[in-house]
């Protein structure tokens, strides 16, 4: 019982070594700092051992506990003043940089925290050389992580910048991904959002549209945007368009179907910037008509087709229009001026 007490003093004695500025941080173990493995006692005399060797003079080659606690005591009074830095770097210090870190990064601020880390770095490097962590019982006061954070904050910045680069191109490069797999689908580009629509059907405002997403991001970490950013990404829009080829020849304009004159003529004044019409047709012969849950009607609509041919295109493009009028009584429907076209487009024969 007696034993039991002495070593529960002798733990909350050291857990109250006061190096806490670190309690605070919650700093974490780095990529690139290895810490040496914990010796596993072998036999019953490894503390009597370790009493033994702590009592190893300064001027030998081991010292004792109580001279790491103090060097770690002048060096937490050395680099105090720049707890800020080291928690504002120690975000990213897990993964040596994050995406989400760099999402956050201010410039001004990351440059004065940066002076700051290498002075620190500094004074590890020229004061405190080979300075370990202090037992595993005083898990705040940890100077190896602390220097390994100071040194490696440049690399930080690069490394995040990188990450947040390949998970943005990641990103664009599977709109296109989904965009192919969906050729399978009866040969429908069926691209999801208006970067991706872009990308597709106008490469130049695709590519402006991702530069000014990205760009004041990289800016505020005084960077710029790689001129080999799009590379990957024309590569994957050569695949897309190398299977648009394959299946484009598979597909041709059905015939034998109805016509409504009114409906046709607005799509076809509605697109603009095309090089030709070669044709339109009504998917079904009569208007669909929705009603409400008293059998009153709302609205009735009817559903065409369009082919046609915009410049510099292979194939021709085929696309689904709605017409659509608003019921306003007395088995009177209200004409309308506009159709919607469909997101969906297929690539195909101009015939």
């Amino acid at each position: 019982m007696t034993k039991k007490i002495i070593t529960i003093f002798l733990f909350v004695t050291i857990c109250n070594f006061p190096c806490t500025l670190y309690s605070q941080i919650n700093i974490k173990v780095p990529s690139n700092i290895k810490l040496p493995a914990k010796k596993k006692s072998t036999d019953k005399n490894t503390n009597s051992n370790s009493e033994s060797n702590s009592n190893t003079s300064s001027s030998g080659n081991t010292m004792d506990a109580s001279g790491d606690k103090q060097k770690i005591q002048e060096f937490y009074q050395k680099i105090k003043d720049y707890k800020q830095a080291i928690d504002y770097f120690d975000n990213a210090f897990e993964e040596a940089g994050s995406n989400a870190w760099i999402n956050q990064y201010n410039q001004n601020l990351g440059d004065k925290y940066l002076v700051q880390l290498k002075t620190i770095d500094s004074i590890c490097k020229n004061e405190y050389p080979g300075l370990k962590n202090n037992p595993s019982s005083d898990y705040y006061c940890k100077p190896e992580l602390i220097c390994g954070t100071a040194s490696a904050a440049p690399s930080i910045v690069s490394n995040s910048i990188k990450k947040s680069m390949d998970k943005d191109l990641d990103f664009y490069l599977g709109l296109i991904d989904d965009a192919i797999k969906g050729l399978s689908h009866e040969g429908w580009l069926s691209p999801s959002g208006n970067i991706a629509y872009n990308l597709i059907y106008d490469l130049p405002k695709g590519k402006a549209d991702i530069t000014k997403n990205l760009e004041p991001k990289y800016t505020a970490a005084g960077k710029t945007i790689p001129a080999n950013f799009f590379d990957p990404l024309d590569k994957k829009l050569d695949e897309l368009w190398e299977k648009v080829d394959q299946t484009a020849p598979n597909y041709s304009f059905p015939s034998g179907l109805s016509h409504d004159e009114k409906a046709e003529s607005i799509a076809k004044k509605q697109l603009k910037g095309i090089e030709k019409i070669i044709k339109t047709a009504m998917l079904y012969p009569d208007y669909s008509i929705s009603k409400n849950e008293l059998g009153v009607p709302l609205s009735r609509y009817h559903t065409g087709i369009i082919l046609y041919k915009m410049p510099g295109d292979k194939w021709c493009r085929y696309r689904e229009f709605t017409y659509s009028e608003e019921y306003v009584g007395g088995g009177s429907y209200q004409q309308s001026s506009t159709v919607h076209f469909s997101e969906a487009i297929r690539f195909q024969k101009c015939e």
